[in-house]
Order: C-alpha cells, then structure tokens, then sequence
C-alpha cells in the first residue's frame, strides 16, 4: 500500500511539473552577465513603444564578492549605458566630463551601483532600439567589456502591445 501512495504522488509530481502555461508577457526585460565577483544587469520599462512612447533604462552592477573591489581606470569609463538606434549610438556619460565618478568604480561586498536613464522612440517609425550596459572589469583588458544588452521593439514588435 505505501509503494501505491508512494507511485501516486509521483505520478501527480510529474503531472504538475509538466503542465503546459503560456510564456509570460512581461511589462519590463531584463538581461544579465557575470564577471568575477561582479554581476551587470540591464533593465528596461518596456519591452514594445510606440513613436515618443518614454522608456527609462537602468543598469547595474553588484559586488556579489566577499571583499571590498576597486576598479581604477584613470582614462576610461568604467560603467555605462549605451542606446544604439538608426539615428546613432548615445551614451549615459556623454557630454559629462571624465572625471572619478566615471573612471573609478569601488563597491563593497553586495554594494551595487545604478545608471539610469530615459530614452523616447524616435517618431520616423523607429524599429525600436539596443540598450546595453557596458564595464570595464580591469584595466589590462580596456578593449574587452562585459556587456549586457536588451532589445526594446517598436511599433512592429512580435510580442504585442
């Protein structure tokens, strides 16, 4: 009798584990990298705009360590965002002057660190745009980023609106 009990609750385990649902239709998206002691994430509000629809971006990166890490790279940004639409490629440090804020990045274990920023469709019936977060995890390799990107859809987006 116990084996009976045993067969029938497995049997009900498997069932629930395979029970198809719909894939989710989230509101937001999300992407993510690791490097080191350090995890990058890449948020974005929307997933599908219409033309001037505001989208805000926001990146972060955490120390998931369990020691206090610098990053010192004295002639380049150490953390940013990237938006690359048809009309160009945009950046969270552009027009602000290089200064420690940008080069310098120290985090504690767990700290993390947030970029944020808004970015509106363009109204030419713009195919949507690439946001990325992009950091430097060590000054030997300045050329190599990790980067971590999201595609926000426009008008056409396959998902719905």
């Amino acid at each position: 009798m116990r084996y009976q009990y045993i067969l029938a609750l497995g049997v009900l385990v498997v069932l629930c584990a395979c029970t198809v649902h719909p894939p989710p239709t989230p509101d937001s998206l999300v992407g993510r990298a690791t490097s080191g002691d350090f995890i990058v994430e890449i948020w974005a509000s929307k997933l599908c705009t219409f033309s001037d629809d505001p989208v805000i971006v926001r990146g972060t990166i955490t120390n998931v360590g369990i020691q206090t890490r610098t990053i010192d790279l004295g002639d380049k940004i150490v953390f940013d965002l990237i938006i690359a639409d048809p009309t160009g490629e945009y950046r969270w440090s552009d027009g602000k002057p290089l200064a420690p804020e940008l080069t310098r990045l120290e985090l504690g274990p767990q700290e993390t660190k947030t970029l944020e920023m808004q970015w509106k469709v363009p109204q030419n019936g713009s195919p949507g745009f690439l946001a990325t977060a992009q950091f430097i995890d060590h000054p030997k390799y300045t050329d190599s980023p990790v980067k971590v990107s999201v595609r926000v859809h426009g008008p056409d987006c396959p998902f719905g609106h």
